[in-house]
């Protein structure tokens, strides 16, 4: 009984540790190779659907799926219509299977990270990550991760103007603005 009293204390810091080094690593491909290999970013993601389905969280792993397979639709004016009313009907009945509002919140938050990727202002690792990190710790956490994260890239990139790069790395701002958010919650006597 103690041991796995113990193990549920313990667990959430496990997990950010485990993120962190995740994080590193895609922060790590990112600054190499403008590059993360999809594996890696979309492993998470699985993960995240996995632990939705042991916790029962059916309809959020069902949404979840549904706008990856929407992003296959190579209409913008099929798939983004679909993927806000698919978002929009998750949210409601998650509402009313009386799932947390925080919960409920996710599918908006997925929909804004997967339409930022569809209109092509971010890449796929980033969004898979976003996606990740919202299902994983919350919308407060990817928050704190595109706040931090971007105010940084942007006061960074800003001074370093680079008009021949397409697209400057993120990752490891997404990564220092969740890490933003773990020191926060450490702060406050430890995570939610």
């Amino acid at each position: 009984m103690e041991i796995s009293l113990a193990f549920k204390e313990v667990t959430p810091y496990i997990a950010v540790v485990a993120t962190i080094i995740w994080m590193a690593v895609c922060a790590f491909f990112d600054q190499k190779n403008h590059e993360v290999p999809t594996p890696l970013t979309l492993a998470a993601t699985i993960i995240a659907i996995l632990v939705l389905l042991v916790e029962k969280s059916f309809i959020l792993a069902g949404f979840v799926v549904a706008i990856y397979l929407i992003g296959d639709i190579s209409k913008k004016a099929i798939s983004v219509p679909l993927a806000i009313v698919i978002s929009l009907a998750a949210s409601v009945l998650m509402l009313k299977a009386g799932s947390p509002v925080a919960e409920a919140v996710k599918t908006v938050f997925i929909l804004i990270f997967w339409m930022i990727w569809r209109f092509e202002n971010i890449g796929g690792a980033d969004s898979n990550i976003l996606i990740a990190i919202t299902l994983f710790f919350g919308v407060g956490a990817a928050t704190m991760t595109v706040v931090v994260g971007g105010t940084l890239a942007a006061s960074v990139y800003l001074k370093k103007r680079n008009k021949e790069q397409k697209a400057n790395p993120m990752i490891l701002f997404y990564a220092v603005g969740l890490a933003v958010y773990f020191i926060v919650h450490l702060g406050i006597g430890g995570f939610i």
